[in-house]
């Protein structure tokens, strides 16, 4: 699966690079796989690991790995080869969506129409367009024969919408060979954040943990015409409320006090102190969502100190005149760095009460990187190539990625697919919302930031 660069060939270590050429061809591989609907479940990443990327990268002789789990739910592995004297770079992504309701967006989903200066379609932001670039860039440094000191691998994940389970876990589980690395790019990360009158650019260092459970509430079975007390569904319902009412826990946890602390620098005065003070529970409750554009923003920003459990599935019933045994509850919880799974159940415990049957259905560990190291500091550099008017701040998700894994694994993993959004297009209220759409031009600026930066920190 390698292409080797030939050390005796002249070879040019920036390349005079067509940037015309490779910004329509990453825009014509991004509608091409807007066009295909990968929604998960089923998922049919097959669709476009084996009938568009496979193809592609073949034509270029490049030699790609496709495994699959499951019939039609392929993951994608190729590897450009270095000189191996410094450990390889990953880039990794998935093609897997999550659901639109046409009828709640501006333009139909999985049409890629180009409109309003974007690119609408479910996948544009999470995370097709990241595909669009790596592979991209991977073709670019193919073609141009940039000698390399590391390996760069490209991983292109199925399942990650649904817990990865057919993607980058069990990847990682059956061929660790082919995704091992120091360092590892991912998605979330280095969009634009309009804040105060200035432009930040988060680079993902941090995720929070995830633990799916399922609740089970249980009482008396009985007829819908007479009502009793001992009625399982009311018994669920309360526990949920209480659950989804308000976070579990606040904790500015390290990597959120270097997040909320860059921020603060770089507004200053009054501004940035009250902005610092948000890493206080009083403070927050009080000004927390009045500091911020719109509420997806605010709960996003919420998101990140606090321990959250958030019902999302509800079942109970086979009739509507049948009060039933037992009902049940799918709850999402996310866990700040430092918790673990027992001590969110136990949080959960105390706001549920003790009837409650809690089952752990799955999880994944917090993923935090410590201090600096030369690719960090290489990003925040190509952050300010970028936009030079742009400031560059470290910052945890509230979601997971397919760096739970890579990082078990033992790569450093950071999220970076650099992003110039305008203000009034928030990237969060696009993350799994409506009218999902990427800007042509900072798509474009964002390719040319990316490329460069692979091309100098993976080449000779």
């Amino acid at each position: 699966m390698n292409s080797v660069v030939d050390p005796g060939e002249d070879t040019a270590l920036a390349p005079d690079w067509d940037w015309q050429e490779l910004e329509e061809e990453a825009l014509d591989l991004l509608k091409r796989m807007l066009r295909v609907d990968t929604t998960n479940p089923p998922g049919n990443e097959a669709l476009i690991i084996d009938e568009i990327l496979e193809p592609l990268l073949r034509r270029e002789g490049l030699e790609p790995v496709v495994l699959r789990k499951k019939e039609g739910r392929s993951n994608l592995v190729v590897r450009l080869s270095g000189d191996g004297s410094e450990a390889p770079l990953l880039l990794h992504g998935h093609v897997d969506v999550v659901a639109a309701d046409p009828a709640r967006w501006s333009h139909p989903p999985f049409d890629a129409v180009e409109a309003e200066g974007c690119i609408w379609g479910r996948g544009a932001i999470d995370m097709k367009q990241t595909v669009a670039m790596q592979i991209t860039t991977l073709l670019a440094l193919h073609r141009a024969r940039v000698p390399l000191s590391r390996d760069l691998i490209v991983a292109v994940f199925a399942d990650e919408e649904m817990g990865s389970a057919l993607g980058s876990i069990w990847l990682a589980e059956t061929h660790p060979e082919l995704l091992r690395a120091e360092y590892a790019l991912g998605e979330a990360g280095a969009y634009s954040v309009h804040f105060g009158g200035k432009r930040f650019y988060p680079i993902m260092v941090a995720e929070k943990g995830f633990v799916w459970l399922e609740l089970t509430a249980r009482g008396e079975p009985g007829h819908g015409s007479m009502p009793s007390r001992d009625n399982a569904v009311l018994r669920l319902a309360r526990a949920a409320d209480a659950l989804g009412r308000r976070p579990l826990r606040f904790e500015a946890t390290p990597p959120m006090k270097a997040f909320v602390g860059a921020l603060a620098d770089g507004l200053g005065g009054p501004k940035g102190a009250i902005v610092r003070s948000l890493l206080k529970p009083i403070p927050f409750r009080a000004l927390g969502r009045a500091l911020f554009p719109d509420a997806r923003t605010a709960d996003a920003f919420s998101a990140m100190l606090h321990d959250t459990a958030a019902p999302t599935m509800l079942g109970a019933g086979i009739k509507v005149n049948q009060i039933p045994s037992e009902a049940s509850a799918h709850i999402d919880c996310r866990t700040l760095p430092g918790q673990t799974t027992q001590g969110l159940i136990d949080l959960v415990r105390r706001r549920v009460g003790s009837d409650i049957e809690i089952e752990v259905v799955a999880e994944g560990a917090p993923v935090h990187i410590d201090g600096s190291d030369p690719l960090l500091d290489a990003m925040k550099g190509a952050i300010a190539s970028l936009d030079p008017g742009g400031i560059a701040v470290t910052n945890l998700i509230s979601g997971f990625t397919d760096a739970k894994p890579l990082a078990a694994l033992g790569a450093r993993t950071y999220g970076f697919s650099p992003l110039v959004l305008p203000e009034g297009i928030s990237f969060a209220a696009m993350f799994h919302g409506d009218d999902e759409r990427i800007p042509v031009g900072g798509f474009r600026k964002g390719l040319r930031v990316f490329l460069e930066l692979v091309r100098e920190f993976c080449g000779e």
